[in-house]
């Protein structure tokens, strides 16, 4: 009797510690296992007097300070990949004096559990003093690498929130965290989000709001047209465009209301050209199948 019950015993004990370690490795601080840099502008940034161990430096200064740990072996590590693309030095619009522009972008590979890559770019602009361009440029790449990488610790935070959690995360006072909240739903194809996404349309940062268009369009429900359509009351035709190719996508009587009042009445011809290609494609698409009653 007992060495029957022994080996179902011991599976079940192998499964709790194998969803133990799982639930460990999606919850545990993430680390940085390394850092590497890019070559894409390595002339550049040599020529403003620095180098490949000087950018790597300060990445590594940005990433403690934004709460990863520096650490190998780590069960949720990533690698950092740091890459300066954008440097030049110009003259200061409307005043005397130069500027040194620069933007990094930093993406997080992972090494260890299961979380997907982030990339997020940083930028800055500092006055060049009288001490030259290079240590204007290693200010304006300490502040861009830095803007970077804050954003990623947000998006790497997403990453293990509940759905509810990324939901109260709309409501945030940082709009960092709003963003990622955004994007993590729309990754998922939150529908109970529906609402709260509507509200960022409108949202006071508008790359929230850029963002906020795009998750509905991931999500496709069809709550979500008519505040998709409000959108373009402002009478921009680029948005009219984009949101023609949205709503056609999300589909329901609400989109196909609008789109043959804007295929008839817009001012701009290619909205109209437009909305009637897409009436088209939702007319030869093939009808959606009947759910079956309940119990059948």
């Amino acid at each position: 009797m007992c060495r029957g019950r022994a080996l179902p015993l011991a599976l079940a004990l192998a499964l709790v510690a194998a969803g133990a370690l799982a639930g460990c490795q999606r919850t545990a601080p993430p680390s940085i296992s390394g850092v590497k840099v890019g070559a894409a502008l390595a002339d550049a940034v040599a020529e403003a007097g620095l180098d490949a161990g000087a950018v790597e430096g300060l990445t590594r200064t940005a990433l403690v300070e934004a709460g990863f740990r520096l650490q190998a072996g780590s069960v949720r590590s990533f690698e950092a990949r740091v890459d300066v693309v954008a440097l030049r030095v110009v003259p200061a619009a409307g005043e005397p004096g130069m500027l040194a522009e620069l933007a990094v972008e930093v993406e997080l590979a992972p090494g260890t559990g299961d979380d997907p890559p982030h990339k997020e770019t940083g930028r800055a602009t500092e006055r060049v003093g009288p001490s030259g361009p290079s240590q204007a440029v290693r200010v304006a790449l300490a502040s861009a690498v830095g803007e970077a990488v804050r954003a990623l610790r947000v998006s790497v935070a997403a990453d293990v929130k509940s759905n509810e959690a990324l939901i109260v995360d709309l409501s945030s006072p940082d709009s960092r965290v709003r963003g990622q909240a955004v994007q993590a739903l729309g990754d998922r194809g939150v529908k109970a989000a529906v609402p709260a996404l509507i509200e960022r349309l409108r949202d006071v940062d508008p790359k929230v709001a850029h963002r906020a268009v795009g998750t509905l369009a991931q999500i496709k429900d069809p709550r979500a047209v008519p505040a998709l359509i409000d959108l373009c009351r402002g009478g921009d035709p680029a948005l009219a465009l984009r949101m023609v190719r949205i709503v056609g996508d999300i589909g329901g009587r609400d989109a196909q209301g609008w789109l043959l009042v804007t295929e008839q009445a817009h001012p701009d011809p290619r909205v109209r050209e437009a909305a009637s290609e897409v009436l088209d494609e939702l007319r030869r698409a093939p009808p959606a199948p009947r759910k079956s009653p309940a119990g059948q």
